[in-house]
């Protein structure tokens, strides 16, 4: 296995796990929403909400920046395509 493999195979992860990462981070938004929305006579909570909602911005922020420098890195640097080895299941 090259070191060509790898990055590939790190970067193939990588992608897998952002669709994953954005939803979790657009519920945790969403949710920063409804408790300001819905608690809206409790400044404690208005103040609790606003935090997750920035928070939860800034995490879709990195999530998707993180997205495009892997794609970018695997399009512009790697080359492109995954090697067929990496889909393949191989034995030693």
């Amino acid at each position: 296995m090259t070191l060509l493999n790898v990055l590939f195979g790190i970067a193939l992860l990588i992608k897998k796990l952002i669709p994953l990462a954005f939803v979790a981070a657009l519920l945790f938004f969403f949710w920063g929403i409804a408790k300001f929305i819905f608690k809206s006579g409790d400044e404690k909570a208005i103040e609790e909400g606003k935090r997750i909602i920035k928070w939860g911005l800034i995490a879709l922020f990195v999530i998707a920046a993180i997205g495009g420098i892997i794609s970018f890195l695997q399009q512009d640097i790697l080359g492109g395509s995954v090697p067929i080895s990496i889909i393949q299941d191989q034995k030693p």
